[in-house]
């Protein structure tokens, strides 16, 4: 049986004033007030947990993302009816609710989620903050990202000249006023003991490419931590220009007592 431990560390970094970042563990979140900045879990067979960026630029970004992930408290572990857009379309409502009501205000927040159970992964993710499995010593980039330039990509444009706020612009994420979000979702992702997911926000990625962090996460032996802390001391080493939160889950094959004596 595959039960899984997890640490969450989240840091302002060497520029942004404040963090707008918020990530959330079940029941658990951290406030606007930044009242925790680390989380840890053990031994689980069951989580649900997410990374949320209050996008950069826009007002109360960390307003939004601390609504999202309020709101994903709320579901207490659980999807309903299965159907990620549950979870989505409420962040949504409660984040545009809030907007109208002050000012009006722009706002927003990405969202990468996971829920796990009896071994099994899903993930949902909304904007550009991404998820990785790492597996068999392979990092392999599970999420989507939704901006221009994947977009671009998508449609096989050929030629595009963004410049670097046009390419990394969103198309997607929470707090956008549209009916129909559309979110990336992956089911059915088999874990095994010794593989590795990563939820972070684009604070880490914009400052330590994928084959740093599959380094990282190979040569750390300190579990969940150990591999969480080192990613951030890499971001911040690298300039630290953006909030970065690094989510770590660990699998492990917890077997049962009839197995454990007679092997």
């Amino acid at each position: 049986m595959i039960t899984v431990n997890g640490y969450v560390r989240t840091d302002k970094g060497k520029v942004r004033p404040i963090n707008e970042d918020n990530f959330c563990v079940d029941r658990y979140f951290k406030a606007q007030e930044a009242a925790a900045d680390t989380h840890s879990f053990t031994k689980r067979k069951h989580v649900m947990a997410g990374v949320f960026d209050g996008i950069g630029g826009e007002e109360n970004g960390e307003v939004a993302s601390f609504i999202a992930a309020k709101t994903m408290a709320m579901f207490d572990g659980r999807v309903p009816e299965g159907d990620w857009n549950i979870v989505l379309n409420e962040m949504n409502g409660r984040i545009n609710e809030y907007a109208q009501r002050n000012q009006p205000c722009n706002m927003g927040s990405t969202a990468a989620m996971v829920l796990v159970r009896q071994g099994i992964a899903e993930i949902c993710n909304l904007g550009d903050s991404p998820i990785y499995l790492y597996s068999e010593g392979r990092l392999r980039k599970i999420s989507k990202d939704h901006t221009e330039l994947q977009r671009a990509l998508d449609m096989q444009i050929p030629d595009f000249n963004f410049d670097a706020i046009q390419k990394n612009r969103l198309t997607k994420y929470l707090g956008i006023r549209s009916p129909e979000l559309n979110p990336h979702i992956v089911v059915d992702i088999e874990l095994h003991e010794g593989d590795i997911l990563l939820l972070s926000s684009d604070g880490l990625t914009s400052m330590v490419e994928d084959e740093a962090i599959a380094k990282i996460i190979e040569g750390e032996k300190g579990g969940c931590q150990a591999i969480a802390d080192a990613l951030i001391k890499e971001a911040l080493d690298n300039g630290g220009k953006d909030n970065t939160t690094v989510m770590v889950i660990c699998c492990e094959e917890k077997k049962s007592w009839r197995e454990r004596i007679w092997g």
